[in-house]
């Protein structure tokens, strides 16, 4: 969990992704293959930055 002491926007919500989500699944020893991530249709979410650091990982997304 991450503690954010601003607005997010695309470019944050990226940055906590990269840090995060990349050390969660390290720690529990998964693959981004293993996991389909989940989100809403917020702004952040669908924006640009976001959608191609999943397409760059080849993170999978719940439709």
């Amino acid at each position: 969990m991450s503690w954010l002491q601003s607005n997010v926007n695309g470019e944050l919500y990226t940055s906590v992704l990269e840090e995060e989500y990349k050390e969660t699944l390290k720690y529990y020893g998964l693959q981004s293959s293993d996991m389909i991530f989940q989100q809403d249709n917020a702004s952040i979410h669908c924006a640009s930055a976001p959608s191609k650091w999943f397409q760059k990982n080849k993170v999978k997304l719940l439709s």
